[in-house]
């Protein structure tokens, strides 16, 4: 079952699984629609007539979220009409395949619930509930049903005039076997290897792009904190100290740049790039010097961590006593 926001799943009047609630999850839209799939077997009733049925809502596929320069959207921040795609795949037990598709001859009305955001919550009517909506022999003397409309299948010919789209649409499941792309690779060189290092400077400060291209500073402290915090979450994954020794080095030249730089200005003081960005319009923004005192303690932190890895008791000292001069406590987690 896959659509454009949230399906709840029914058949024969019974909710197929009530844990799930949010499904299908979020996704780019415009780019891919995630589904989800159930075994529906022992909802279905043998030698009689079944009924499915979906409630739809339209979850974050709904225009409420805006920034980054973009205008607010219209007051109707409840989105588009919510769209479906189920198919039931059956085995019969001579083993042989049929499959039922949603179509054009499906029944559908609006629901008691009539608008649905995640940030501005349900429009619920209670008047429109309808008690075994999705129960063979269901009949509403109420309301009108009226038959599902059918959107028409994206363009799979080369059609376009005035874009390009170098592959067709791809419709992924769970028996897809990969072998290779037809595609060629377009509008790539090469990636030089060891570019993180390289770019280091002498003084330990990394630049905030690599290659050191753009920009014109070094890193905020916060932006550059990936490079310790990615190199910890490795070994976290793979208990490999392999990448702990590699960029041990690099990790302590950098620690002991933002050392030197704290120890000339203090941390309320402390140099900053970005800072706590993107923050909601008026609403009040953390002293940006704060924000990279806190990453740069961090850094001290995972610096106490990797030396513990690789055995570097004088390290360890180290920056346990200058976590300790500037936090006035132990390291946590260490």
């Amino acid at each position: 079952m896959s659509g454009m926001g949230y399906g709840t799943l029914y058949v024969n009047g019974i909710n197929v699984d009530p844990s799930r609630r949010l499904d299908p999850g979020w996704t780019t839209y415009t780019q891919r629609v995630l589904y989800v799939s159930y075994d529906i077997t022992q909802f279905l009733k043998g030698h009689s007539t079944n009924c499915i049925g979906v409630q739809l809502g339209l979850g974050f596929y709904t225009n409420e979220q805006w920034g980054g320069g973009v205008p607010a959207p219209a007051p109707e921040v409840f989105g588009p009409p919510p769209r479906l795609l189920l198919q039931v795949n059956i085995i019969l037990s001579d083993y042989t395949t049929m499959n039922i598709t949603s179509d054009t001859t499906w029944l559908g009305r609006e629901g008691a619930h009539r608008k649905d955001n995640v940030y501005m919550g349900t429009i619920y009517d209670t008047r429109a509930e309808r008690y075994n909506w999705s129960t063979a022999g269901f009949t509403d003397p109420y309301s009108l049903w009226l038959n599902a409309s059918l959107i028409e299948s994206p363009l799979t010919s080369p059609t376009g005039q005035l874009t390009y789209q170098s592959m067709d649409p791809i419709r992924i499941s769970p028996y897809a076997l990969l072998i290779a792309t037809s595609a060629s690779r377009t509008g790539y060189k090469s990636m030089p290897p060891g570019v993180i290092g390289d770019v280091q400077h002498e003084d330990g400060s990394i630049p905030d792009t690599a290659p050191y291209s753009v920009g014109g500073y070094v890193a905020d402290p916060s932006w550059a904190h990936a490079y310790p915090e990615i190199t910890w979450r490795i070994y976290q994954h793979y208990n490999d100290t392999a990448i702990v020794k590699q960029h041990y080095a690099g990790i302590q030249a950098w620690v002991d740049y933002l050392t030197s730089r704290a120890q000339q200005s203090g941390l309320a003081n402390m140099y900053f790039a970005y800072g706590d960005w993107e923050t909601p319009a008026n609403y009040p923004v953390t002293n940006s010097s704060l924000v990279s005192a806190f990453s740069y303690l961090s850094d001290v932190q995972i610096m106490i961590i990797l030396s513990k890895i690789l055995n570097n008791q004088t390290n360890v000292a180290k920056y346990s006593k200058l976590f300790w001069w500037y936090g006035q406590s132990k390291p946590p987690y260490v």
